[in-house]
């Protein structure tokens, strides 16, 4: 672990040995800090986050700040690498990185590009047209993303984000949170954490995410550049654009303007899909007619899921949970039944390879019980139109005549969008109580 520690601290100069007779200095200059910090909590409100701040910090001592170095190996890497860690969700400037977090909740949902996850992603994909005929699309990295970036860096352009003022607040917060970084390895030695937002802490992904975006990606004119679509989920970038120079060109403007702070990596370019996150992004055969992407589950190659072992203690619906999690996660994202039961077989495969339960193997490859009858609604986008009518006992089997009814309306609706067509029409039933209490009686 030493040795990998090391040699990621030469690499990206995030860690620094500390010497032995520092560490209680530099604490007990923070100690001036904390009160500070405390008495504006209190000022503007922050009154609870303030009394649990206050418990945690009030009795503390260098060593409280110092967490065990854990590291774990990225199995979904073709070459095998190790991903360091250092975070607690018990540790003792939880509250203050709570309170740092909730701060810049606003911020980052302010800018639409910020996924908060695969629902996110395919949600803006399947409501985006492309009006031209081989799009490019790309997928970017952005290397030891909550390791870069200087702690100066990164509090002046997070603290730009707020309202004046809480941003004196914000600073003080930052400051003490990301210099109070400090590691210990097997070994007893001790480091501090010199740049980057932190490994797995609270405010960790907010601040890094407003820091990327302030500096690269909130003064980019992306039509300018040929891109009908951009969003990124923390260090994952994906986009698409109107050809092939375009994409090699824009990739190498925002490689160049992350150069100072963060190492941008180009993972793949292609004009048929790409990989992001668990879903893969691509051209269908029926994008001609649709202009837009589809959207299908994504198994990393490398990825390895290895099972509880069959003498483990665990109850048995532990060793059920995630397996179907899984299975469910792939239905979620199955534009069919055919591609469901693809990728089903293949995750079973390789379970199989691992030894898993026989009884578990036989749940996942029989779920769900009985087909699924569930309709699929229109995306929730502003440009779908709906037409919600109140429940009538005689509409009772009609829903799904009058939405077949609906299919070619989007050309007579044109007007009431501005002359585009709607990406969908449907027409809903509004239940409330007392309808559903009436329709379970005449029933």
């Amino acid at each position: 672990m030493l040795a990998v520690l090391k040699e990621q601290g030469l690499r990206t100069g995030a860690y620094k040995p500390v010497n032995r007779g520092n560490p209680e200095i530099l604490f007990r200059v923070l100690e001036n800090d904390v009160r500070s910090i405390l008495t504006q909590l209190k000022k503007l409100g922050f009154s609870d986050w303030s009394r649990e701040a206050s418990r945690a910090l009030s009795s503390s001592t260098f060593v409280d700040f110092i967490r065990p170095l854990n590291c774990t190996v990225k199995t979904h890497k073709a070459v095998l690498s190790v991903r360091l860690l250092h975070s607690s969700n018990f540790g003792i400037c939880r509250a203050l990185s709570t309170v740092i977090h909730r701060m810049l909740e606003g911020p980052v949902a302010a800018r639409s590009w910020l996924a908060k996850g695969t629902a996110d992603i395919v949600t803006s994909v399947l409501s985006t047209e492309l009006p031209v005929d081989r799009p490019w699309l790309g997928k970017l990295d952005i290397d030891d993303f909550y390791l870069s970036g200087e702690h100066s860096v990164l509090v002046k352009e997070t603290s730009a984000c707020v309202e004046v003022a809480h941003r004196r607040l914000l600073e003080s917060l930052l400051w003490f949170v990301l210099a109070t970084q400090f590691v210990q390895d097997n070994q007893g030695e001790t480091w501090q954490v010199v740049r980057g937002s932190g490994m797995g802490e609270v405010h960790s992904g907010s601040v890094a995410d407003l820091s990327f975006a302030r500096l690269v990606e909130d003064n980019l004119d992306l039509p300018c550049w040929g891109i009908r679509l951009y969003r990124r989920f923390r260090d994952d970038i994906f986009f698409v654009a109107d050809s092939e120079a375009q994409a090699r060109v824009f990739t190498a403007h925002l490689v160049a303007k992350a150069a100072p702070h963060w190492r941008v990596s180009i993972d793949r370019l292609s004009d048929f899909g790409v990989p992001m996150l668990d879903t893969y992004l691509y051209v269908g055969p029926g994008f001609t007619i649709s202009r837009r992407l589809d959207v299908s589950p994504f198994i990393k190659p490398t990825a390895v899921h290895i099972p509880l072992s069959w003498c483990s203690a665990h109850p048995g619906h532990t060793h059920e949970a995630w397996p179907l999690a899984e299975v469910k996660r792939i239905r979620r994202l199955s534009r069919s039944d055919a591609v469901f039961n693809y990728f089903r077989a293949k995750l079973l495969a390789r379970w199989r390879r691992f030894f898993m339960k026989p009884s578990t193997l036989c749940k996942c490859a029989a779920w769900p019980a009985c087909p699924s009858t569930q309709k699929h609604r229109p995306l929730s986008s502003d440009d779908c139109f709906r037409l919600v009518i109140r429940f009538h006992p005689g509409l009772t089997g009609l829903s799904g005549r009058l939405n077949r009814m609906c299919v070619g309306w989007q050309e007579v609706l044109r007007p009431l969008n501005g002359g585009s067509k709607f990406s969908a029409v449907a027409i809903q039933v509004s239940f409330s109580k007392a309808d559903r209490q009436l329709f379970a009686i005449l029933r």
